[in-house]
């Protein structure tokens, strides 16, 4: 008799919704959109104002790493019983991460405030450069020690991870991307790897360093001045009321799949069980 499969709860690695958006691949607004045909935007803004972004983006994390580790790992058979593909998770992944950014623009907007702006903004451009600058060292290392095509591919996903044409990543964001995915490569089994991880120097030296200076620019990113596309809250309740939407049908396509295949995880909503935020928006504070 098969074992049932309790609901996953937390993920198994420590990740965020950008690194996982750079592994499955970039997306576009059209892709995300049409996953919620019936609903006009104000409808998708009224139901995101309902819900704190904060909550969307921990069980957008929670469900679609756990969906996308399925789909990595799980028999054709089992795959079979839950009707979604790995392409539905990559832009559900990707409109989780637009969420994300699009509340954090919004608070940081609305943080920027005084005369040490300016003095912050000079201090982030330098900073800024140094931290493009050993990304583009790193991705080229990692692509180079990936040795495949589909590495390339998550190479240029986490550097750029919208739609061809679309701005690139902040710096930043695409070194802290790039740090995850070469951690899995210095622990490879696989030969080859392993070859090209001494040929090439990648290190986890290296990549600790990449981290505290990825993590020590985005502090000052997050101080520095309000973006140039200004995003209302109204930008905000669309990207959370589209996401909770998408996320509603991962957890029923995995719930019928589990009902066929008890092997089959349920994902359900954590911080969303209740819905409803009863404390409606909570605009995120700048930390540093």
């Amino acid at each position: 008799m098969a074992r049932k499969t309790p609901v996953i709860v937390s993920v198994a690695e420590t990740i965020d919704l950008a690194t996982l958006s750079a592994t499955l691949g970039p997306s576009t607004r059209e892709e995300a959109r049409a996953l919620a045909p019936e609903e006009t935007d104000e409808a998708l803004v009224e139901l995101g104002n309902s819900v704190s972004t904060e909550r969307v983006d921990d069980d957008a994390l929670r469900i679609l790493h756990a969906a996308a580790e399925f789909f990595a790992t799980a028999s054709k058979e089992r795959k079979a019983k839950v009707y979604l593909s790995p392409e539905f998770v990559r832009v559900a992944a990707w409109a989780a991460l637009q969420g994300h950014d699009a509340w954090s623009a919004s608070a940081t907007r609305r943080s920027v405030k005084g005369t040490a702006v300016v003095a912050r903004e000079v201090e982030t451009s330098d900073r800024m450069k140094l931290t493009r600058q050993r990304r583009d060292q790193l991705a080229e290392a990692i692509a180079r020690v990936g040795g495949s095509s589909a590495w390339r591919v998550k190479v240029t996903a986490a550097v750029r991870p919208g739609a061809s044409g679309m701005p690139e990543a902040r710096a930043d964001v695409g070194l802290a991307s790039l740090v995850a995915l070469g951690r899995p490569l210095l622990a490879s089994k696989k030969a080859d790897v392993q070859v090209r991880v001494k040929l090439y120097a990648l290190t986890e030296k290296q990549l600790a360093e990449a981290e505290t200076l990825a993590a020590e620019t985005a502090k000052l990113a997050g101080k520095a001045g309000a973006p140039k596309r200004v995003v209302t809250q109204a930008d905000v309740d669309l990207w959370d009321g589209l996401n909770l939407v998408i996320l509603e049908q991962v957890t029923r396509a995995f719930a019928h799949g589990n009902r066929a295949d008890p092997t089959v995880p349920k994902l359900g909503f954590v911080s969303l069980r209740s819905r409803v935020s009863s404390k409606g928006k909570k605009t995120p504070g700048v930390t540093g």
